[in-house]
């Protein structure tokens, strides 16, 4: 439960989805945040919107979308807020019902707790700028390699695949990310193009902080082999339920919130990391169509976008942190020049 209080839920429906008056909110909760959904209806209605309160039952690891019935409540919606666990919302942005939420024009925000609430707009700004550059350096790159000291080693095509801005401002028509501080450029790699070796030192979803290094070996744009601790076993045991396009390599994304933590929950918006998800891509305009989409996230990545390097060891390149004026976020430039 998030205690959502009036200057939370402004920050959320006025600061992030500039709601109207007139406008329909609805708010698809589960069991668990009933309180916290009642309290956005509340204040919606407040301001002058109309207010809709969705219940649907406990999510369940596998479980994406929610019932036909639950999604034709959906539609209409000029803002769509969902109030899941933060993997159980996550997966819910990768099904059709969401896919056609937004399709209609609905601004649709996943709820997730921020590391701490006192976020103004100017911050909110500065992580757009940062998200929209990344997402237009990975739509224009062909080719990706990323490298992490761990021992991340991974080569994939990014050929004519989309990037993607995801930041916490939705006030257009169709837009949809995570609220109300959230920020990551994403695409999707070819499908059969990966190659190489990842090691989840962060989290992973529905498994959490990792108690040691994940170490994933990919072929062919598939996962091959896990090792690692109990955290390795866990994924095992969620490829074994879940299925072999659970394996598949869906995404590449690049955290901008430089506020935060590794805390086991959606760590995938923090500067400093690079996420890469297995399983479903076809949100992301792949073609698989996996029951489970997994964020892996690693520290201090080192990508190189066709030649260009981008980012050395979590930090900015210089001359990408010059071009945006956030010399906070540059790495050394001597090692930038080592790359």
């Amino acid at each position: 439960m998030l205690r959502l209080d009036n200057a939370r839920s402004s920050l959320l429906l006025d600061t992030c989805l500039a709601v109207r008056a007139g406008e329909v909110v609805t708010v698809l909760h589960d069991p668990q945040h009933a309180d916290d959904a009642q309290a956005l209806g509340e204040y919606a209605a407040s301001i002058g919107a109309v207010p809709r309160l969705v219940g649907v039952p406990e999510r369940r690891l596998g479980e994406k979308d929610v019932s036909p019935e639950a999604a034709t409540r959906l539609r209409g919606s000029d803002v769509l807020v969902v109030v899941f666990e933060p993997e159980d919302a996550c997966q819910f942005w990768h099904t059709r019902g969401r896919m056609d939420a937004s399709a209609d024009g609905a601004r649709v925000g996943l709820l997730f707790p921020p590391a701490h609430w006192d976020i103004e707009a100017g911050d909110l700004d500065l992580t757009k700028a940062l998200t929209d550059r990344l997402a237009e350096l990975l739509d224009a790159a062909s080719d990706a390699h990323l490298t992490t000291a761990a021992g991340t080693d991974l080569r994939m095509s990014l050929a004519g695949r989309t990037g993607f801005s995801c930041h916490s401002i939705l006030h257009e028509r169709g837009a949809t990310a995570t609220i109300p501080d959230w920020g990551d450029a994403e695409t999707s790699p070819v499908e059969g193009t990966a190659t190489g070796r990842i090691v989840y030192d962060g989290s992973v979803a529905f498994i959490g902080k990792v108690d040691e290094p994940i170490i994933v070996d990919v072929v062919d744009g598939a996962v091959t082999s896990v090792a690692g601790g109990e955290s390795a076993a866990e994924l095992r045991r969620i490829f074994k339920a879940e299925g072999p396009t659970a394996r598949n390599i869906a995404e590449l994304g690049i955290g901008t919130v430089p506020r935060g933590d590794i805390t086991g929950h959606k760590d995938d918006k923090l500067f400093g990391t690079v996420h890469v998800a297995l399983g479903h891509n076809v949100s992301l305009g792949g073609s698989v169509d996996s029951p489970v989409h997994l964020d892996g996230v690693l520290h201090d990545p080192t990508l190189v976008l066709d030649g260009a390097t981008v980012l050395v060891d979590g930090r900015l390149a210089p001359w990408l942190a010059e071009e945006l004026h956030r010399p906070e976020l540059a790495s050394d430039p001597a090692a930038a020049s080592a790359i």
